[in-house]
């Protein structure tokens, strides 16, 4: 899952990983605006210099255009994207 957080004035960018035992492991985190592509891909970016090795993942975001992008950049056809719809509560 990736998803936007606000701290005080700040933003950043969450990714979440969630196992097949259902456990959520925070993967990283990237200060910036959370609607940028270039924060997205920076997150991305490191990711996969600290070892993500990505075969075919499904990718969870909300709306945002510049995060499906971002993934599409990066990721290329092995990204499956699901969109989600914000509710209000946060993070899932």
């Amino acid at each position: 899952m990736i998803d936007g957080l606000a701290f005080q004035e700040q933003c950043a960018l969450l990714a979440l990983g969630i196992d097949s035992d259902r456990r959520k492991h925070a993967l990283g985190l990237r200060e910036g605006k959370t609607e940028n592509a270039g924060v997205a891909k920076a997150l991305f970016a490191d990711l996969i210099e600290r070892g993500l090795t990505i075969a075919r993942r499904l990718f969870v975001i909300d709306e945002t255009n510049a995060r499906r992008t971002a993934l599409r950049q990066t990721f290329g056809d092995v990204a499956v994207v699901q969109r989600c719809q914000d509710i209000g509560t946060g993070l899932l």
